[in-house]
């Protein structure tokens, strides 16, 4: 029972954003889960049922578990990083 974690590291969890709408903060936890990092949006369930209204409390919160933030929040800031980025121009080599 040595290699399980403690029941406080296994269930804690840590808020990595707020999003304003749902489907940007599905679309984050879809990259996240492409890196196998678990992420959950608190509520859901009303969310997709009234998530027109949750704009006014300042985001749709994103989740994931502790052991997970550091990296989680690694990957939103490569992300972020790679999203800002301007295309390079085409050359004729790219073409071929």
């Amino acid at each position: 029972m040595s290699d399980s974690l403690p029941i406080d590291d296994a269930v804690s969890s840590v808020l990595i954003g707020e999003y304003p709408s749902l489907e940007e903060a599905l679309l984050v936890r879809g990259l996240l889960a492409s890196y196998e990092i678990a992420a959950f949006l608190s509520d859901e369930n009303f969310l997709r049922l009234y998530g027109g209204s949750i704009h006014s409390h300042g985001g749709i919160p994103l989740r994931v578990h502790q052991r997970d933030a550091e990296a989680a929040l690694e990957i939103l800031r490569v992300s972020q990083k790679h999203s800002r980025q301007q295309p390079s121009e085409t050359t004729e080599s790219d073409e071929l």
